[in-house]
């Protein structure tokens, strides 16, 4: 990280602090990387790994593609890397998701449906029923009117059987 042109100016550099970002030297570098390193050549003994197993266990998480300590993730990374770790469980979640939708959607089509039908049946029968009442109310009228006419006939030859169809 130090550059010089002999080794006084090496040295003379390194007092400085003058270290070349590690982000010029090797910007494809991935940031987590660029985090270990930077963190390892901290200036500040309380900013540097406490031991070289600290520096070896950032290392190895580095190397398995687990969160490294040395890097300050954002909430987006993070989710990206979840994303990228768990793609199959989101992936099948998601067509679930989705198919789950799709079911209740046909199912509340289908009930919505449903309803309609019943209450149009229901509409129908209660006009049904009140033509079935009005139709009976006509019958009864019209054997009413019958029986007093039955009942006129009868008077002049039986009163008195005239008088009981009436009673009836």
């Amino acid at each position: 990280p130090h550059v010089g042109k002999s080794a006084t100016e090496l040295l003379a550099s390194t007092h400085k602090n003058q270290v070349k970002p590690l982000e010029e030297s090797a910007p494809e570098a991935p940031i987590e990387l660029v985090a270990i390193v930077e963190k390892a050549l901290a200036f500040d003994a309380n900013k540097r790994y406490a031991n070289a197993g600290a520096l070896g266990e950032d290392v190895r998480r580095f190397s398995t593609g687990q969160l490294v300590k040395a890097h300050r993730y954002s909430r987006r990374e993070r989710l990206q890397r979840f994303a990228r770790r768990n793609r199959t469980a989101l992936a099948v979640g998601a067509f679930a998701l989705v198919a789950l939708a799709v079911l209740s959607w046909i199912g509340v089509s289908k009930i919505t449906r449903e309803r309609a039908l019943a209450v149009a049946a229901r509409d129908d029968a209660k006009v049904q029923q009140k033509e079935a009442e009005l139709a009976r109310d006509r019958e009864i009228a019209r054997a009413e009117l019958m029986t007093v006419q039955r009942a006129r006939q009868l008077v002049g030859t039986n009163p008195t059987e005239a008088i009981a169809l009436l009673k009836q």
